[in-house]
């Protein structure tokens, strides 16, 4: 279980990201490009082409089509961000998860009206998708990623079935524990 040190340690890296000049003026703008970033090992300007959180969002909060070395995965994310170590103790919440599955049944569907129903970064970033998914060997890699406990273990078995219906989908839930613990990976591979 994740403690004050874990929250901590993560909690600068994110403070290391807050750009106010930029309009990344709060620990919640900022936590999506660190993760992005790391997750994917794309640049922090990548990262953050990547995001498109804000009103009609569908529930998506980030999507990064990598296509770097021959692959066709495309990352969709939806992030949370507690401000403080007590509220880390709190579960990942699971209403996002009825979003996803309305937004992806539109996107699979080719659903023209998307565009009506979602904002500008995102519909952009939805064409970026319709053409991956004409290229072969298309994956979709879902994250439910933050600084929080994963989500209560009926809610997370409901996220996984739900988007299980899809072929070629992957879920991925990403806690605190579980972020801190890729970071220290990553440093004692260095």
């Amino acid at each position: 279980m994740a403690n004050l040190l874990d929250w901590n340690t993560l909690h600068h890296k994110v403070q290391a990201y807050l750009d106010p000049e930029n309009g990344i003026d709060k620990p919640q703008k900022a936590f999506p490009i660190l993760m992005v970033a790391t997750l994917l090992n794309v640049s922090d300007e990548e990262a953050e082409d990547a995001i498109t959180d804000g009103s009609m969002d569908r529930g998506v909060d980030a999507v990064y089509v990598d296509d770097r070395d021959g692959r066709n995965s495309i990352h969709i994310f939806q992030f949370k961000y507690a401000d403080t170590f007590e509220n880390t103790k709190k579960n990942f919440p699971s209403n996002e998860i009825d979003k996803l599955v309305s937004f992806f049944d539109d996107l699979l569907d080719l659903n023209k009206s998307l565009e009506k129903t979602c904002n500008p970064i995102l519909w952009n970033k939805i064409k970026e998708i319709w053409a991956a998914l004409e290229k072969s060997n298309p994956s979709i890699e879902v994250h439910f990623c933050g600084n929080t406990m994963e989500m209560q273990n009926g809610e997370k078995e409901r996220a996984n079935a739900s988007l299980s219906k899809y072929k070629y989908f992957n879920v991925h839930h990403h806690s605190l524990d579980t972020i801190v613990n890729y970071f220290v990976e990553r440093k004692n591979s260095v």
